[in-house]
């Protein structure tokens, strides 16, 4: 086995000893498997491995280096050595990209460190797309960061940009980039909202969705959903726009179902909450509100008041119903009637903010009735209200509020 293939492995594989190296007859090769499993083989360079051996791939990876001495052992040690991946990676990625010499290689690690790429940051990118070490840094990679920051977007945004979409640097600029940027920036009328919705969902200016959401933004528009809704969906969650057109209608169908006009605002926030969920998942949610106690007519005034509670998981809700049924004793078709409710954070809000009111009812300086609006109002609304106007008959109001007292 040539030296520099045994350098690529020092991290996994160590050459216990060898026998006629340098006339690449054999090599004794242990290879580390678990922190207490080591497997110890003995490869005859000149003929082939066993069959059964080769069904490892790291092994079978080790023995194609034997055969190719040159080239993949200066892949594989600069995948390792420069840009941090691990021997089983390093294997896998250069099977994707052949380094002949490192002066591409390392135009390319200086241009990211220089725009902000951590070490970390590089590794991850490289191993997802190992291709990137062949870029043309002038030609291929700064055109697009340029494109990009005359957008708007900070190295940071760039950096965040690059890693989840690791061969947006590698797409045509002028073929796919700017087009598609350009369409967003048609359909949300300002520059602006196109970098919103970009930041949103990145993928769309790379993805081939354009026609696919002009279709669907079609459906929409036939469908009667006025213009300005369609501009607010592909702003919030462009990815619903995207989506195929018979999923997109069958979430159309099922927000009808609920008895939403189709020009009212809540439409449209009802529709980008359906999207998300399959229609099994939809299903499902209704037996379990429905087990909690709502009605069928609760579950619809719900949905028609607040869409968003769709995407709340199953959990949330059981531990809202749970604290404001079982603790506060409410009905509920009272949460039905305001689900609002369930957006709060049980251990954040409910749970601080009821101990204030069980304080402040206890010593009749509020009603029964105000637990409610006290549960709804906003933070520094509630520590005005209910909290530091109440501190001189209530001293230690607000360590009770913070929990640092016991409420009896």
């Amino acid at each position: 086995m040539h030296s520099s293939s045994k350098m690529a492995f020092r991290q996994k594989v160590r050459v216990s000893s060898t026998r006629g190296l340098n006339e690449r007859e054999t090599a004794l090769v242990q290879i580390k498997l678990s922190p207490r499993r080591k497997l110890q083989i003995q490869i005859n360079v000149k003929h082939p491995i066993h069959p059964h051996i080769l069904q490892n791939p790291l092994l079978r990876s080790i023995s194609n280096l034997s055969d190719s001495p040159d080239k993949p052992s200066l892949t594989l040690s600069y995948l390792i050595n420069s840009c941090g991946l691990s021997p089983e990676s390093a294997l896998h990625a250069s099977k994707r990209t052949k380094i002949k010499t490192t002066q591409k290689p390392d135009s390319v690690l200086e241009f990211l460190k220089t725009h902000g790429f951590s070490n970390a940051q590089i590794t991850t990118l490289i191993s997802a797309a190992p291709r990137f070490l062949g870029a043309d840094v002038n030609k291929t990679l700064k055109p697009k960061v340029d494109f990009f920051r005359g957008l708007g977007l900070s190295d940071s945004d760039i950096t965040s940009l690059v890693i989840s979409d690791p061969v947006i640097l590698l797409r045509g600029l002028k073929t796919q980039i700017i087009p598609s940027m350009n369409f967003f920036r048609e359909l949300l009328h300002t520059n602006e909202n196109a970098i919103k919705a970009f930041r949103r969902c990145r993928w769309m200016i790379t993805s081939h969705v354009k026609n696919r959401m002009q279709s669907n933004i079609a459906i929409l528009k036939e469908y009667g959903l006025p213009d300005s809704q369609v501009t607010d969906m592909a702003l919030l969650k462009p990815a619903v726009l995207a989506q195929k057109p018979d999923a997109l209608m069958e979430a159309v169908k099922r927000v009808e179902e609920l008895g939403l006009k189709r020009t009212s605002g809540l439409f449209s926030m009802a529709l980008l909450a359906m999207s998300s969920l399959k229609k099994s998942t939809w299903e499902a949610k209704l037996e379990m509100l429905k087990g909690l106690g709502w009605s069928q007519s609760d579950i619809l005034e719900a949905l028609r008041r607040m869409p968003i509670i769709l995407t709340y998981s199953e959990k949330k809700i059981r531990a809202g119903m749970d604290f404001y049924v079982n603790t506060l004793k409410w009905k509920p078709s009272e949460v039905a009637s305001d689900p609002i409710l369930l957006m709060f954070s049980l251990e954040e809000r409910l749970i601080p903010r009821s101990r204030v009111w069980k304080i402040l009812t206890t010593k009749e300086l509020v009603d029964e009735g105000e637990l409610k609006r006290m549960l709804k109002v906003a933070e520094k609304q509630f520590l005005r209200s209910y909290v530091t106007k109440y501190e001189k008959e209530v001293p230690d109001l607000m360590k009770s509020y913070k929990g640092e007292l016991e409420v009896l």
